[in-house]
């Protein structure tokens, strides 16, 4: 009869350089590409009157969007504060 025996590493994988090169490779390409595709997946619906509310304030991935698009489509952008952002002003009290 043959006896088991147990293994004396851990469940740690042991990469080659090679794999690593790969790895890193992928990394770096899922860094740059994801924020690309992500623009193709999720639609930007923004009016011509969009105001980001409080709660999406600090997202700054969205503000980038947006700001993109009013670059864009408009000769004159305005960035400033909260009586732009509209944060602790009524809808028509803001730029």
């Amino acid at each position: 009869m043959s006896e088991k025996t147990e293994p004396t590493t851990s469940n740690a994988f042991r990469l080659t350089v090679r794999q690593w090169a790969g790895l890193a490779v992928f990394g770096v390409a899922l860094y740059l590409l994801a924020p690309l595709a992500w623009k193709r997946v999720e639609k930007l619906e923004a009016g011509p009157d969009y105001r980001i509310p409080y709660d999406l304030s600090s997202d700054y991935w969205l503000w980038s969007r947006i700001a993109a698009q009013g670059a864009a489509t408009h000769d004159t952008l305005i960035l400033g504060d909260s009586v732009v952002w509209g944060q602790y002003v009524r809808p028509g009290e803001t730029l």
